[in-house]
């Protein structure tokens, strides 16, 4: 933001410079004793003076035009620097989520061993008595 505002006061300033000076056509002022000369330097002179105003104008617009670009361009590289940290702290949210549910998963696999497990010696131990009893039976 400080970038823009001394842009603003630079082309501000640099707009004020060239405006407020003097329209030389005004004062170039037609006597009867100017000689013809005197007319082609002072046309020279407004020339060149006029080449200097639109090459400015020009230089000023072409300033101002980079100024705004770095200005949009800073505002980007801001708002994709922001985007990269939400993105940062959401991956290592689905990380941690990840290494939580591979540790619950783990604990549901240990636990339906022991139930397989138990359900395997509880079969053995009530099968064995009950093949006993058919076989007096």
């Amino acid at each position: 933001m400080k970038l823009f505002k001394v842009s603003v006061y630079v082309f501000t300033s640099l707009t004020l410079l060239f405006i407020s000076m003097p329209v030389w056509a005004d004062a170039v002022q037609v006597d009867s004793l100017t000689t013809l000369n005197e007319l082609r330097a002072q046309n020279e002179l407004l020339q060149q003076r006029s080449r200097f105003t639109t090459g400015g104008l020009a230089m000023i617009l072409g300033i101002t035009a980079m100024l705004v670009f770095l200005v949009i361009n800073n505002r980007w590289n801001h708002r994709l620097e922001i985007k990269n940290r939400q993105l940062e702290r959401e991956r290592n949210v689905v990380v941690a989520q990840n290494k939580q549910l591979a540790v619950e998963r783990d604990r549901a696999e240990q636990a339906l061993s022991v139930k397989t497990s138990f359900i395997q010696n509880m079969t053995h131990e009530i099968r064995t008595p009950l093949n006993a009893i058919s076989v007096f039976s």
